[in-house]
This record gives C-alpha cells, structure tokens and sequence, in this order.
C-alpha cells in the first residue's frame, strides 16, 4: 500500500480537532520514539539503497531494513541489542540481506533522533477506518505525515488531502527524514573517507603545503581514534594507522620545511603511535583472514586449528586493550594536543627555515625522484637476494614512495600519476602479504612453543610449511610484477612525470 509523505508545523491536537470537524478523527495511541540509523563506518549499507535503523519506545524495540529512496520495509525484527556484525542477526531474513554488503565490516550508530508519535484514525460517516495518519512530531525539523489507506479506501485518501492543504500549510520534501537527521547533527551520507582530497599549487610554498597535508591527516587520526580505542571495526585500526605513519613519511622524508628541532620531536612521536599499533594490527590481519586462509584443511586439523584460533584470539585483545589504554594515556593525548596547535600556528612567525618558502612543485620532483631512483637501486638488489629482511625494507621504501605520490598528484598529469599510484600498489600489497606471512609464521612458532603434543606439532610444522611456501611464491611473483615495473619504457615515463 502507498504511503503518503506530507509535512506540516501544525501540532497534533489542532490537526486532529480541524480534521474532526469535517471528517470523523482520533487519536488511536502515542508514544516516544528513539529512533538510531545504522551502518557500517564506510557507508556499505547507504551504497545499496538500504537504512537500517532501530525503533525504542516503551512499548518495543525492533529493528528494520528499509529501502533509501522509498523507506518502504524490506525486513524487520523485534530486536532489543543490535548484534555488530551482521552473521550475528537470529533473524535469517536480515542475516542474508546484510552478510553479502557488509562481509566483515561492523554495524556502527550513525545518529540518533528522538519524537513523538501519534497513530491518527481517520473514519467514514458509517464508522468504518478509511485511512491511518502517523503523525510525527520532532523539535529539529518539520513535522511528518505518513498517510496510509485501509484496504480498498484508496479513492477516498484525495479528499482527505484537500481538507489538509485547505486547513493546514502542507508541504512535501524531497529531502528524508535520515538525511535531515543527519544534517542536524553535523554530519551528511558517505561523509567519511581516509583517502586525501588536496588540490595544491605549483608555486605553493612548501611550509603552506605540507601544513594543508598534515592538517588532513590529522582530522583521518581524530576521526578514527574512538573507534580504535573501543575495538568497533578493525579498519578504524586501519585508518588510523595509514594516517599516522603518512604522517611519519612527510616528516622524514619533507625536511627543512619546519623547525629542525620541531620536527624531530614530532616524528619521534608519530614513531610511536606506528610502534604501538603494530601487533594489534598484525593480528588483526591474521584473525581477518584466518577462516579463508585455513578452510581446506583436513578435518583432523580442526582442533588444533580451533586452539589456534582462541591463542591469536586472546592475543589481539591483549593487545587491543594495551593499545587502547596508551591512546587514552596523557603521552598520546598531549602529543596529538601539540602536533595540532604546532598546525594551527602563524608559520610565517620565527626563523626562516631552508626549504620552507620553497615552490612545492620544486621540492616534489626532488624527493619523488631521488626515492624513486632508490627504490629501483633496492628492488634490483631485492631480484638477487629475495631474503626476507631485503623485502622488508623494499616494502616500507615502496610505502613512502607512494604516499608522497599521493600527497603531490594534483601537481602532476592525473593520468600518468594514477597509473604509477596503481603499479606501486600492486607492489606494495604484494610485499604486504609477504610480510603478513612472515609475522603469521612467527605466531605459530609462538603456539609451537606451547605445545608438546607430538600430532600436534606435526600439524603446526606443517602449517607453517605451508607458509612458507606460500612466501616463495610471492617471491616469484615480485620478480616477474618488478621486472615489468622498472623497464626502460617505465623509468622514462616517471623521469618525464618528476622533470
């Protein structure tokens, strides 16, 4: 049945009390209504047309999927506690319409709204229910009108209209509720995004340049700093991480910019925050992609595997809650305090520093090119020795290499920076996974250490086998993707991209 949608700045009781006066009305019932929009921190649900939102009153608790442009209901249960993850729904219906959107990204509060309710009975001369009004009154923004038909009374919900638009100023929005919700609240769909959006200028200096960066960066650690602190969905970790050691990267690799002095002290600081994170999120990477990483195994490795399970399990929250605590510590809460004031500061205001005034475009094509040239040096190197700690270090060079891309491409040719962003990532996850192995492999020499049963310990042994295994491939794989990379052709078109 068709819901109308109509808004109005009448109260309840006077609409009721004019509507009565040419039509028979009441109000069936009312009641207080909290009302919480859900998704994921990345707005998976939203990008498939879908709400989800949580109903409270004193009366229930339910929880709906609703369609975004229609807000008709697809699913709903009375649910008290919204699960976090979306295998974790009992009602089978909600679980296989959320499994394949969200996949292993957490269910997440978006806002939360609160109004009254009030259910309109609307009648005809013989007594008969011809149309239900839910009446819906908030404080930030228009009241709304749900017009629905009873059963075969559609011909009459017209002139139910008119005596509205006659007694009332109607209006209609094209504007949702979700979105005016939203928006009352400082916020608007699909507001989130690690990904950096700089336009700089060629001629921009330096100083004024790398503040725009770091100030960017900055906002992506604050925005993700409650979610890490609360363990809500791993990619907070993420996020948070990418931008703190972005962060570590300009100020390494940007000197002369700012105070000698300043930026040291501040790179030991985002030194830090990379180093206290690491084991958190190197479990995490584990955990995430444990049950697709082991599914083939016999059935007589399952139990070991499920012991396995519960040690990196135990493990990750350790580690978690520490990581937690030293980001609620005065270390971490007065660093971050001095980085963003050190942001907010006149810099045209103390000594002149050596590249600080500096074009950007200038100081770009010298460190891009001068970390490219040494990337090519260690990967060729990388081709004679693949060993473990060569791969290491080439990975965390590529990393660099291709932050800086991303902080200077609006000063390059967006086609060409793209397509050397896209090579560097296809490296850098290579060599990612590569190092993902080898810490997975160090946990489970950790877990063979624990164990003396000897079954078990062939099970282990053969386990980390197979990783190693797996690292030789991706040896093999590096050396055909960095071949290809560092070909005459490519290293012309990058020494014509940074002049």
């Amino acid at each position: 049945m068709k819901i109308i949608e109509l808004y109005t700045a009448a109260k309840p009781e006077k609409l009721v009390k004019k509507l009565n006066q040419q039509i028979p009305t009441q109000i069936l019932s009312t009641e207080y209504i909290i009302k919480s929009y859900y998704d994921s921190f990345d707005w998976r649900l939203y990008k498939h047309q879908l709400i989800a939102e949580q109903l409270r009153s004193k009366q229930q608790s339910s929880f709906l999927l609703r369609n975004l442009d229609s807000e008709k209901i697809i699913a709903e249960t009375d649910l008290k506690d919204i699960p976090k993850f979306s295998q974790q729904f009992e009602n089978q219906e909600i679980a296989n319409i959320l499994n394949p959107i969200l996949k292993i990204r957490a269910l997440t509060k978006i806002c939360t709204i609160d109004y009254d309710s009030y259910v309109i009975g609307i009648n005809d001369e013989n007594g008969e229910l011809i149309a239900k009004l839910t009446f819906e009154q908030y404080e930030l923004f228009g009241n709304r009108l749900l017009l629905e038909a009873a059963p075969n009374q559609q011909k009459k919900i017209g002139k139910i209209i008119k005596i509205l638009k006659k007694e009332f100023t109607i209006s209609t929005s094209k504007e949702s509720v979700f979105s005016k919700a939203l928006k009352s609240q400082g916020r608007k769909p699909k507001d989130y995004s690690a990904k950096l959006d700089l336009q700089l200028a060629k001629n921009q200096r330096a100083d004024l340049a790398c503040q725009s960066i770091y100030s960017q960066l900055l906002k992506t650690i604050k925005n993700n700093e409650h979610g890490v602190i609360n363990n809500t969905d791993t990619e907070f970790l993420h996020d948070f991480r990418t931008a703190a050691h972005k962060t570590q990267t300009g100020l390494r690799q940007l000197d002369n910019v700012f105070p000698e002095s300043d930026q040291n002290y501040f790179l030991k600081f985002f030194d830090w925050l990379a180093e206290i994170s690491n084991e958190t999120r190197d479990l995490d990477v584990h955990l995430l992609s444990f049950q697709q990483q082991y599914q083939a195994n016999s059935a007589k490795d399952k139990k070991v595997l499920a012991s396995f399970h519960d040690f990196l399990s135990t493990k990750q929250q350790q580690s978690q809650k520490q990581l937690a605590d030293l980001l609620k510590s005065a270390d971490y809460l007065t660093g971050l305090h001095e980085w963003e004031r050190f942001l907010d500061r006149n810099i045209d205001k103390g000594e002149p520093i050596k590249h600080a005034k500096t074009a950007i475009k200038k100081l770009a094509d010298k460190r891009l090119k001068k970390i490219y040239l040494k990337f090519l040096v260690q990967g060729f190197e990388c081709l004679k020795t693949e060993s473990d700690s060569s791969l290491h270090e080439l990975r965390k060079l590529i990393r660099k290499l291709r932050y800086l891309c991303e902080f200077f491409a609006s000063l390059y040719s967006e086609n060409k920076i793209n397509s050397l962003l896209s090579d560097l990532k296809h490296i850098q996850e290579l060599l990612g996974l590569e190092h993902d192995l080898s810490i997975q492999i160090s946990h489970w020499t950790e877990f063979q250490e624990q164990h003396k049963n000897k079954t078990d310990a062939l099970i282990i042994t053969s386990m980390i086998d197979n990783l190693n295994f797996e690292k030789q491939k991706i040896a093999q794989e590096f050396s055909a993707l960095f071949t290809e990379f560092s070909s005459i052709k490519n290293q012309k078109m990058v020494d014509n991209l940074f002049n």
